[in-house]
């Protein structure tokens, strides 16, 4: 059976899965994520988000609760780009839970009156076993800070993520300089 999240125990179930920012107590705010270059980082920190054309839930703002999920975005990464990760505070409204593949509403819940569809951890429609958010209006997500990434070297490959407004000084001061 279907059921609107926030409507039902299905609620409890999506809010076990979010980090809740109690700055905005009863209003849904979620911390959430989205794993890009650096560039488009800096970019959508000053002008914002846009919605995607198309993608495993249809157009829309593709985020997750799970920074593991976020920073293995994006999947081909230019040699000359580094890695970022951005931190969001996102008011979900009303939630629709996606999980199963050729779900009815996969791809069209927002002509239904949803907000957010959300694919639960491992429902089998991503390969990671981790949840994802697609959000239809950009406006209701705001970007809290960046998160940096270095490959480290010493540990096969993977990347070293930091939280730091340096990341973003560093972006401006080679607008400046370069």
């Amino acid at each position: 059976m279907d059921e609107v999240l926030g409507y039902s125990k299905s609620w409890k179930s999506f809010e076990s899965h979010l980090e809740r920012d109690n700055t905005y107590k009863g209003r849904r705010m979620y911390i959430m994520y989205h794993g890009t270059t650096r560039t488009a980082a800096l970019i959508i920190k000053k002008h914002g988000f846009q919605r995607s054309r198309d993608g495993m839930l249809g157009p829309g703002v593709y985020i997750s609760r799970s920074f593991q999920k976020a920073k293995a975005y994006p999947k081909d990464l230019p040699s000359y780009e580094q890695k970022a990760v951005l931190k969001l505070r996102v008011r979900v409204g009303k939630v629709k839970k996606i999980d199963r593949q050729g779900h009815p509403l996969q791809k069209t819940w927002h002509q239904h009156g949803y907000d957010t569809a959300w694919v639960p951890p491992n429902c089998g429609m991503v390969p990671s076993g981790l949840e994802e958010d697609c959000v239809w209006d950009p406006s209701r997500i705001k970007c809290y800070t960046i998160c940096c990434a270095v490959p480290n070297i010493d540990s096969r490959g993977q990347w070293v993520f930091w939280e730091s407004e340096l990341c973003e000084q560093e972006g401006a001061e080679k607008k400046r300089t370069g």
